[in-house]
């Protein structure tokens, strides 16, 4: 089960946006929060619904995922 905190941001990995190995820039916020995402789904707004135009849904990169996979590589490794 996934839980969210309130005031989360909601990630996207999007391996196809990157050239190369690094991972961590396929990493980008696709809402703010969940309750954000969910309005955005439900009212058919999303990036991904299938009348979507390409390049009209600006991603901004998600600056914590350096920190994040530093951290878990330090914790699994």
């Amino acid at each position: 089960m996934v839980m969210a905190r309130r005031g989360c941001a909601v990630l996207l990995f999007e391996p196809n946006a990157i050239s190369g190995q690094d991972v961590s820039r396929a990493w980008f916020v696709d809402a703010g929060s969940l309750a954000e995402w969910l309005g955005t789904w439900l009212d058919g707004r999303g990036w991904y619904e299938e009348d979507a135009v390409n390049g009209g849904f600006p991603r901004a990169r998600w600056a914590g995922v350096a920190s994040r996979l530093q951290s878990a590589r330090l914790r699994d490794g």
